[in-house]
C-alpha cells in the first residue's frame, strides 16, 4: 500500500473525514496512484500555523489529534488529482480547508473518498512524497 505523511491536525481531518483534499506544492502526482488505498501517516511534527478553527474541528473528530504523530492513523482512497487555480482553490474550500493566502500557482489537490480513521497509532517512518508501506504493517 501506498503511504503520505501529512502533519498534523490535516491528517486528522483526512483519516476522519471531513477534509478530503490534500494541497501539496508539487510539480506532478504518480497518476497510477489513483484509486488506489493510501494509508494516512501523521509526520511528528505539528502544522502551527492552522488556523483555529482547523484545530478545532480536528479535537471534535479526536480528542487526542496532538499525540496522534509518528506513524499511520487511517487510509482513504485516491480518487482524483487536481490542478488548482486560484478559482478552483476558492471553490473547493469545503474540502481541502486551507486559507486563501496559502494559495499559489502549481498547487495541486490529492482529493481522498472513503476514509477511515484507526482506534490507534500504527508506529510507522513516514518520507516525503508517497512512500511504501509493508501489508506486514497494517496486519495484511
Amino acid at each position: 500500500m501506498l503511504g503520505l505523511s501529512i502533519r498534523q491536525p490535516w491528517a486528522t481531518l483526512i483519516a476522519a473525514g471531513p477534509k478530503t483534499m490534500e494541497v501539496r506544492k508539487w510539480k506532478g502526482c504518480p497518476l497510477n496512484a489513483i484509486g488506489k488505498e493510501v494509508a494516512i501517516h501523521a509526520g511528528r511534527k505539528i502544522d502551527n500555523s492552522a488556523p483555529m478553527d482547523v484545530r478545532r474541528m480536528a479535537f471534535e473528530v479526536s480528542g487526542a489529534w496532538q499525540r496522534d504523530t509518528g506513524g499511520i492513523i487511517g487510509r482513504a482512497i485516491l480518487v482524483d488529482v487536481i490542478r488548482f487555480t486560484m478559482q478552483t482553490f476558492e471553490d473547493r474550500y469545503e474540502e481541502h480547508l486551507n486559507p486563501p493566502s496559502w494559495f499559489e500557482d502549481g498547487l495541486i489537490g490529492l482529493a481522498f473518498a472513503d476514509a477511515v480513521r484507526f482506534r490507534r497509532v500504527i508506529p510507522c517512518r513516514g518520507q516525503l512524497g508517497f512512500f511504501d508501506v509493508p501489508d506486514d504493517l497494517l496486519g495484511r
